[in-house]
């Protein structure tokens, strides 16, 4: 399951990213340093959850330990400055883009102006 939500992520950040720089230009919306930012933390997450440091935290402590730090100090912020939502939007069909944020507007109370 880690292994299809990891290729899944990648995947939608790809794609949304290579429709959005089509449709535009290199480095709109989404900057090639938060491209490579989400990459790094992409890669963390792959190194925390997937080598062999996920089975070695099953059996110590301390790489458990590690693993949580690279999760929460090192992945998490290098993917929030990838900016994901806007390749994940683009990622989707036309059609499924202008629903998809006006419900995450609604449900968050916000407006889309």
């Amino acid at each position: 399951m880690v292994l299809i939500c990891l290729a899944l992520s990648a995947w939608f950040y790809i794609k949304g990213t290579a429709r959005l720089w089509r449709a535009s230009t290199l480095g709109a919306g989404v900057g090639t340093w938060e491209a490579g930012s989400f990459a790094s933390g992409w890669i963390v997450l792959v190194i925390a959850l997937v080598s062999p440091l996920h089975e070695l935290g099953d059996e110590l402590f301390s790489a458990h330990m590690v693993q949580h730090e690279l999760l929460i100090s090192v992945s998490a912020p290098l993917l929030v400055l990838g900016r994901p939502l806007i390749p994940f939007l683009w990622a989707l069909p036309l059609d499924w883009r202008g629903k998809t944020m006006r419900y995450v507007a609604f449900q968050t109370g916000t407006s889309l102006m």
